[in-house]
């Protein structure tokens, strides 16, 4: 994601150093969340715990423990982390919403006490709440995704699943009052990269590696994945439109100023081994392509009039406009 911050200029200095040690902080190649700023606050997770710091002097505000929370990030095997996974909090000022086992949390941005609490519906079948495996937040719309299937939490090697990368199901909810408005069932699964959010609607990728005749296929090569890619109206659930044709990626990007959807995969560093090559560009509002290209490499990040993308698994970058895909040259 490109921020949006206008504030932040060169030059650049250091304004504190110091603060809290890292004892409790997940390990860097464990690939954990990038801890956000919300209201002059940094979020950051570790261990059992997430912490709030004063951006502006380092000073520790609050710690909540969460037991289990970090897990999956702590291993140092270079593994795709929340590049894989997602991230499993998100930071408003309205509240750190927080995905932790079988519910989610919303804590007090100032003091980090629990607000509420949101549970998933249980699958048909089962008596309990799921596992919450993917958390995202819009407006007053909180969307939680659940995979039946249990994760994997042992150590990972480089490019390893986890099997929290995907969901079979999404659910949308008023977060203000915890109401379940929409569950939306996956065909395959709900890539969680590519579960995204943009002028009122959910953008979901269902996608599988497996061809018709049940032999898994993970090379990465465009034309190996089956799937499709689909837009929610966020206020019902209600499926606006569907393009089931061409599905390749893992990830998907949105630009609110020209509503267009990107779909792309994430080949840089320490990412899943299926990540594929690729940039294609659809109109958001009715899924129509708008322009494919097969060579180009994501993940797709959007500025502006600009479509940001890596060569060399992330040595390097190169962009394109984003209404047409045309390669952009400026003076170096």
């Amino acid at each position: 994601r490109v921020g949006g911050d206008t504030l932040v200029k060169a030059p650049l200095g250091v304004l504190w150093f110091g603060g809290p040690g890292n004892q409790d902080i997940l390990p860097r190649h464990g690939h954990g969340p990038s801890p956000p700023v919300v209201d002059g606050r940094c979020i950051v997770e570790g261990m059992d715990m997430l912490r709030a710091i004063d951006v502006y002097t380092g000073r520790l505000l609050w710690a909540a423990k969460l037991p289990g929370l970090g897990q999956l990030y702590d291993n140092t095997a270079h593994q795709a982390g929340a590049n894989g996974i997602g991230s499993n909090y998100v930071s408003l000022p309205e509240g750190v919403f927080v995905a932790h086992g079988d519910r989610a949390v919303r804590l007090d941005p100032a003091t980090g006490k629990e607000l509420q609490t949101y549970r998933l519906p249980a699958f048909a079948n089962e008596s309990k709440s799921p596992r919450w495996a993917f958390i995202n937040v819009e407006g007053d719309y909180l969307i939680g995704a659940a995979s039946p299937l249990p994760a994997k939490d042992t150590k990972r090697k480089k490019g390893d699943f986890s099997g929290l990368e995907a969901s079979k199901r999404v659910c949308i909810l008023n977060w203000r009052t915890g109401e379940v408005i929409a569950q939306i069932h996956a065909e395959h699964a709900y890539r969680h990269n590519g579960i995204i959010l943009g002028g009122g609607r959910l953008y979901l990728l269902d996608r599988t590696d497996k061809d018709p005749t049940g032999v898994l296929s993970i090379t990465g090569t465009r034309g190996s994945v089956y799937g499709s890619i689909a837009a929610h109206d966020l206020k019902s659930g209600k499926e606006l439109w569907k393009n089931p044709k061409g599905t390749f990626g893992t990830f998907l990007s949105y630009s609110s100023a020209h509503d267009i959807l990107l779909e792309s995969g994430l080949v840089t560093r320490d990412t899943l081994r299926d990540e594929a090559k690729g940039i294609r560009a659809l109109n958001a509002k009715d899924g129509q392509v708008m322009w494919n290209k097969p060579a180009y490499t994501g993940p797709a990040l959007v500025r502006g009039d600009w479509v940001l993308k890596t060569e060399n698994r992330g040595n390097g970058g190169t962009a394109c406009n984003i209404q047409t895909g045309e390669e952009i040259n400026v003076p170096d």
